[in-house]
């Protein structure tokens, strides 16, 4: 099926309305956060405490809602990840600013990627408890304290039009089964005594500059990576100015919680897999800056994403 701009325009324009979407229902509470004076909203807004407005972050419009998510279709048998889910929530993200190198390695194939359909799962990536930026017309809705995962956010308002994020899942498992098309993995060196890790991100057996990590003492990775290759429908692209917080044992890395940014041709790609022909009004869902950079009077040029991760160890050859 072949649909304009302006009908899928129109299509999702109606379903964001019938979810409660628009300005109107949330502008009280809004306002109150501005101020700082009202106990709900003040809390919430950016300048509640303060009394004045950040000029790179302005109150929320609306809230984000939960959807309903295809699961994939096994189209191969991957290594399933361990089971261990040692993270609390809470592990520092700022990178360490050095970490001793161990010399021993453990190499992670990624095995699971897909979308955390909780839209109040995920990061505040633009430190913005609000809106960094100048939203799409038919952006989602801002999660809890913050968090930025506008791709789950969508799953509630397609799901009303014929679409749904599980094809980005199906598109990414397909990658993976394929050998070649995504092909990442993770060469890691923790060391324990310094509570951090060195990683490096490899690219079809290419590997990118070392990462150091936070690790905790129950095996919680943690930190900024940055960029990471991502091809999505055949489309070579990267998810950008992400976070991570993953539990490491010796099987591999597990109930990981990643949270992203995508835009341009990658992020183009992504809604031609929820919505036939989606890609030509991507920009209308952008919800954030792909470097989460503020700009209120600016117009937002990527879409945020939390993504569950896992991977198992690679047994050395």
């Amino acid at each position: 099926m072949n649909i304009s701009k302006l009908a899928l325009i129109a299509l999702l324009g109606s379903a964001l309305m019938a979810f409660g979407c628009s300005d109107d229902e949330t502008g009280t509470g809004g306002s109150a956060g501005t101020g700082g004076s009202a106990g709900t909203g003040g809390s919430a807004g950016t300048g509640g405490t303060g009394g004045t407005i950040d000029p790179l972050c302005v109150d929320a419009t609306s809230m984000c809602a939960d959807g309903d998510i295809d699961p994939i279709e096994e189209t191969c048998t991957l290594a399933a990840p361990p089971d261990a889910d040692n993270c609390t929530g809470d592990e520092i993200l700022e990178n360490p600013p050095s970490c001793t190198a161990t010399g021993e390695t453990v190499t992670v194939a990624l095995t699971q990627l897909m979308s955390n359909g909780a839209c109040n799962s995920g990061y505040n990536l633009d430190s913005c408890n609000g809106d960094s930026c100048m939203l799409g017309d038919l952006a989602p809705g801002e999660g809890t304290d913050g968090v930025d995962n506008a791709l789950a956010g969508l799953a509630p308002i397609l799901g009303r039009v014929g679409g749904n994020v599980g094809g980005v899942d199906q598109a990414i498992h397909d990658g993976i089964c394929s050998g070649g098309d995504i092909a990442v993995s993770f060469r890691i060196d923790a060391n324990t005594e310094e509570n951090c890790a060195t990683v490096e991100i490899l690219d079809d057996g290419v590997a990118g500059d070392p990462v150091l990590f936070n690790l905790s003492d129950t095996g919680c990775l943690s930190g900024t990576i940055g960029t990471i290759p991502l091809n999505i429908g055949g489309e070579p692209g990267q998810i950008s100015s992400a976070l991570i917080r993953v539990t490491l044992t010796e099987g591999g890395l597990s109930n990981g919680n990643l949270g992203a940014t995508v835009g341009g041709a990658t992020a183009a790609a992504i809604a031609d897999l929820i919505i036939d022909n989606g890609g030509v009004l991507v920009a209308e869902v952008f919800d954030i800056n792909e470097d989460v950079s503020g700009d209120t009077a600016g117009a937002c040029d990527a879409l945020s994403m939390t993504l569950t991760v896992g991977g198992a160890t690679e047994t050395p050859q």
